[in-house]
């Protein structure tokens, strides 16, 4: 039928209403636009407006139920923090308004956006200039197991700036290599992605440093099915005469860890290699002359710094010739009164066997030495283990009217009471030296020492504990050095009450016993800003501004290259000549001794002889 025109323009109106009702119903998507009778997602902020590092709250909705959601304040181009939306399409975000630069003041658009695409806008008006806020960082996820891709979020941080990720336990120290780097983007803040090492289940503290000493840090916890995988070491040829190059290919160990190479007998490292981020590295060395005897399989261990090892077989199908007796690391030893009535052990020759070790839970295969006696043992697992006094790397032996043992950080001593010592490492006619092996030291401060709570004080207990803490400050120049943190940390509950009835009061005395007290100010390396230095009577602290990390330096390896003169740097050589613990180690002369009366109630017959 041909209706006038005016009743067919009815008639379409009526048919256009009468299909966006059936759309309105069935919820049918209009071409080009969200479905009829879909809310658009929306946004609100709580505060509108406010300086940087306000706390605001923004209400989104409008979104699918369980949608990632980001927030973006403009012009940055990382969010500043995720949430997921509810059952209902919505979310309360609460953030902080990061430092936006010198010129930040004034309207920024904030941006809720999903992840399928949709969004939601509104405007932040900030107030009272920009100040910079304290760096900050976010993890997303926030736990999951050993290989879980994760994505920290940084902010606060310099323009430009160089930032390096590291992941070690909560309460440990950063390791010397970080696990993945960034540079702050214009506004200070950057999205590092890294994946989880090999570590232990629980927590795991994340920090982001940059090399102006700037820092952050979260929590990242290790959940199930993150057991570590244990260290393993292949070579390559696995065959091969003295003198053959091998690639030994290592893994498991901790990013960043410190590996040392042993080819045994030997007792010294032939060289050395840094974990990498995965915790791998691939070790290129030289087989060494191990002397004419050497023909057969020989056990090569990479050892990393946190006690891990791996250990694969190397077969030298052709000896060498006559090799120099090796010796273990011997840390400086305290003036020590010899023992009333000691007596030498009968001299000895280098043709002489040395005594069988036996192989317990007392021997460490590491190093080839065991720690046969059982005062020895109970201080060693009291005081840390190898997390402190590194392996043994002697037998024990008598040295200046004492029974000794080096270990490779610290000597204990025998007191003729039963007790255990260490000794004062770097003391006068010891180790007293400022330059070893290229880097520089401070030298002992005569204000610091003389200042020193002395001994016979009723208040010693408490003194020196104060005294600690005063000349071993946590910052320096704006550093966080934590000097007194990690003296404090050295010996923990679990180390000196293995039975669990803890006493906290005794644990600084207990560090005491393994530092010693400071005897010098905080001083920066001449050659390296990014290192300070804090000497004790025992050890050196050192910060690397790098990782934001403290930790003790391995001095007894160089005591030991005095005693034996071998691996000694130039430097020590030049100090240490005319001492009387320099190039003793003798195999050839009567109690192993090249100069006796330099040496006296001392014998050093198998004394870094492994078994």
């Amino acid at each position: 039928m041909d209706f006038p025109r005016r009743q067919r323009v009815m008639v379409w109106q009526v048919s256009r209403i009468a299909l966006m009702l059936v759309l309105l119903v069935t919820g049918v998507a209009s071409p080009g636009g969200n479905a009829l009778g879909q809310v658009a997602p929306a946004m609100s902020l709580n505060p509108a407006q406010g300086a940087v590092g306000t706390s605001v709250t923004a209400t989104a909705s409008g979104f699918a139920p369980g949608e990632m959601l980001s927030v973006f304040v403009f012009p940055m181009t990382e969010p500043v923090t995720t949430a997921t939306a509810d059952a209902n399409g919505g979310a309360r975000i609460a953030f902080t308004v990061p430092n936006l630069g010198p010129a930040a003041a004034g309207a920024h658009q904030v941006s809720v956006q999903g992840s399928s695409g949709t969004a939601a806008s509104a405007t932040f008006t900030v107030t009272g200039g920009s100040q910079p806020v304290a760096p900050a960082m976010s993890l997303s996820p926030t736990q999951g197991a050993v290989g879980t891709s994760v994505t920290a979020t940084a902010s606060g941080f310099a323009a430009g700036e160089t930032l390096s990720l590291f992941v070690f336990p909560v309460g440990g120290l950063a390791p010397q290599q970080p696990l993945a780097t960034a540079t702050a983007d214009a506004n200070g803040g950057a999205r590092i992605a890294f994946t989880v090492p090999n570590v232990e289940a629980g927590g795991q503290q994340v920090l982001v440093a940059s090399p102006s000493g700037a820092s952050a840090s979260a929590t990242f916890t290790v959940t199930g099915g993150s057991q570590p995988i244990a260290p393993a070491l292949s070579l390559n040829p696995t065959q091969g005469a003295v003198g053959v190059s091998v690639t030994a290919t290592a893994s498991g160990f901790a990013p960043g860890e410190m590996l040392s190479l042993y080819v045994f007998p030997m007792t010294e490292p032939v060289t050395t290699a840094t974990a990498d981020a995965n915790g791998g590295a691939r070790i290129a060395f030289t087989v060494p002359n191990i002397g004419p005897g050497a023909t057969g399989a020989h056990q090569v261990s990479v050892q990393g710094s946190s006690g891990t090892a791996a250990d694969a077989t190397f077969t030298v199908t052709t000896a060498g010739a006559t090799a120099t007796p090796t010796a273990a690391t011997t840390p400086s030893a305290a003036t020590a009164t010899p023992a009333p009535n000691a007596t030498a052990t009968p001299a000895a020759t280098a043709s002489t066997t040395a005594p069988a070790l036996t192989r317990d839970n007392h021997y460490f295969a590491q190093t080839g030495f065991r720690i046969d006696t059982d005062a020895f043992y109970i201080y060693f697992s009291q005081r840390g283990g190898v997390r402190t006094f590194g392996y043994p790397s002697s037998r024990t032996f008598r040295l200046d009217g004492f029974q000794v043992q080096i270990f490779q950080r610290l000597i204990m001593q025998l007191q003729p009471n039963g007790s255990v010592q260490t000794l004062n490492l770097l003391d006068p006619g010891l180790m007293p030296y400022t330059q070893i092996n290229g880097s520089t030291y401070p030298a002992p401060d005569p204000s610091v020492v003389g200042a020193t709570p002395p001994v016979s004080s009723p208040t010693y207990a408490t003194d020196i504990i104060t005294f600690t803490q005063q000349n071993a400050p946590n910052t320096f120049e704006g550093q966080p050095v934590n000097y007194f943190q990690t003296f404090s940390n050295t010996v923990t509950c679990e180390d000196a009450f293995p039975d669990g009835a803890c006493q906290p009061n005794l644990l600084p005395g207990l560090s005491l016993e393994i530092w010693g007290a400071p005897t010098s100010k905080p001083a920066y390396d001449p050659t390296n800003r990014n290192f300070i230095y804090l000497r004790f009577q025992r050890g050196i602290m050192h910060f690397d501004a790098t990782c934001n990390c403290t930790q003790g330096l391995l001095l007894a390896d160089y005591f030991k290259a005095i005693l034996t003169g071998q691996n000694l740097p130039a430097d020590l050589n030049q100090q240490a000549q005319g001492t009387k613990y320099y190039r003793q180690y003798d195999p050839t002369k009567p109690a192993w001794i090249a100069r006796p009366n330099d040496l006296p109630a001392s014998d050093l017959t198998y004394a870094f002889v492994p078994g």
